[in-house]
């Protein structure tokens, strides 16, 4: 996750699991232009091109491009890369070269050693179909004020958590935002909005420590993506125990980017207007549910893909210079961890 511009907005007092953010990071890009929200483009229906999108993001430059495909070219034990791929990571790491190629080496190299979240993506194997009904993936029609893309993030209201598989769960929300990512590579930020409403204790005792410290440190330092601000909502005494436990995964960045809502959540709805969320978040534009389930279905037009890059999208570590490397190694992870304590 690269360096990212925080806003500050008026919120509850931060509790002792929560971290005030500043009024503006000290490491941060200027700040677009503020507009009223407005549609996102249509991204599905965009084809991407080297001309594109170097037309686009000004700052993108074909000298950059050429450099990261020549030291692609020397790096035996990555993938395969297209130039929207290459062009994606340079975006996404505000151009800078040696960032880029650390983040590239990274997604891969997670990925690979991930594969209870990265590998058997095939959308209709009963397992992973079944979590369709858990996750809450929603891409919003409407971008922010900022002309960022605003994603949602939680969990579906369930009485019978019996199907749930964490690891499959999170492996369909990955595959959901792969797909958003694809669709604009050049997106200029995103906000999340992660609402905790349905989150329950049965989520929890299913969940294991080292799950979340994998997602947690693949989103940080892997994932493509610009991302802006985390707003999280309907906090609730399960989130307050989860934050406690997941704090020491997460790093400065990513904690001056969460911003905390409850009662209310009149801050909330300042930054992101009730006409451009769904009803689930509070808002009065379309259905969370319903939004999921058509980003689920062109998931599964793209099944093929899915599968087809579980063997062209990893590393080979046999042919990594210097020293292989290993799951407990890339994700900080040493000994063992049980189930999460939620007394």
């Amino acid at each position: 996750m690269p360096q990212a511009r925080r806003d500050s907005l008026a919120g509850p007092r931060p509790t002792s699991w929560q971290t005030p953010c500043p009024p503006q990071s000290l490491r941060c890009c200027p700040p677009p232009p503020r507009q009223a929200p407005g549609p996102a483009p249509n991204a599905s229906a965009m084809t991407w091109t080297v001309e594109r999108c170097l037309r686009e993001d000004p700052r993108l430059s074909r000298t950059d491009l050429d450099y990261l495909k020549e030291w692609h070219k020397k790096q035996p034990h990555l993938p395969p890369m297209t130039d929207i791929q290459f062009i994606n990571f340079l975006h996404c790491n505000y151009y800078s070269l040696e960032k880029c190629k650390v983040c590239i080496d990274k997604y891969f190299t997670m990925r690979t050693h991930a594969p209870e979240m990265f590998s058997n993506r095939d959308v209709l194997l009963p397992v992973n179909a079944a979590q369709e009904q858990f996750t809450l993936v929603v891409d919003i029609p409407k971008r922010d004020c900022n002309g960022y893309r605003v994603i949602g993030l939680g969990l579906q209201p369930a009485a019978d958590l019996s199907a749930l598989v964490p690891e499959r769960a999170a492996l369909v929300a990955f595959a959901m935002i792969d797909l958003l990512v694809r669709e604009w590579p050049i997106c200029p930020g995103y906000t999340v909005v992660m609402d905790a409403a349905n989150l329950q204790l049965g989520h929890i005792a299913k969940t294991s420590i080292p799950l979340l410290k994998k997602m947690l440190t693949y989103v940080q330092e892997a994932a493509p993506i610009r991302m802006k601000i985390v707003h999280v909502i309907n906090i609730n005494p399960v989130v307050e125990k989860v934050m406690l436990l997941i704090k020491p995964f997460l790093g400065e960045e990513l904690q001056k980017m969460l911003k905390f809502h409850s009662g209310s959540m009149e801050s909330f709805y300042e930054a992101l207007p009730r006409d451009m969320l769904p009803h689930e978040f509070g808002g009065t534009s379309g259905s969370a549910v319903e939004y999921h389930r058509k980003l689920f279905k062109q998931l599964k037009e793209k099944r093929e893909e899915l599968i087809e890059e579980e063997t062209l999208q990893q590393v080979n570590e046999n042919l990594r210079p210097g020293r292989a490397t290993d799951a407990g190694e890339v994700f900080g992870m040493e000994g063992s961890f049980k189930k999460l304590d939620i007394d």
